[in-house]
């Protein structure tokens, strides 16, 4: 859907142009789809100082965030060039089902999962992370 065409859209830009070039088409994407949301609202809208989105868009800014930090946009030179072009072959071939789990996988706490006798998903974040547990 929209995630699928924006990393697609995102990573023809990186091999015609270059690595900041997807990232920039990527926030400006962002900005640009908050702005023209931002012009249907109305005045008393706009002034309650929080961001208004229809469902379909409450993730965007969550979802470009992990595009960001992904091996195939990233910008760092830790990435090695091998395993940034292996990161865009399979960017652009998963499947639209598949697309935000490729950027946004998720993580299973294995010892939870085994008191609880079902899958335990974690959000996958640091501060989340318990050093004596095991995740998948």
């Amino acid at each position: 859907t929209t995630w699928n065409l924006l990393v697609k859209m995102a990573i023809d830009r990186l091999l015609q142009t270059s690595l900041e070039s997807a990232r920039s088409f990527l926030m400006d994407a962002l900005v640009h789809v908050l702005q023209n949301f931002l012009n249907f609202l109305t005045q008393d809208q706009r002034s309650a100082n929080q961001l208004l989105l229809p469902d379909s868009l409450l993730t965007l800014p969550v979802v470009i965030n992990a595009l960001l930090k992904n091996p195939t946009l990233r910008n760092d030179a830790d990435t090695p060039p091998d395993e940034r072009c292996a990161y865009i072959a399979r960017a652009m071939t998963v499947g639209t089902a598949n697309t935000l789990q490729f950027f946004h996988p998720r993580l299973y706490n294995l010892g939870r999962t085994l008191e609880m006798k079902s899958p335990a998903i974690c959000i996958p974040s640091q501060n989340q992370l318990d050093p004596a547990s095991v995740y998948l």
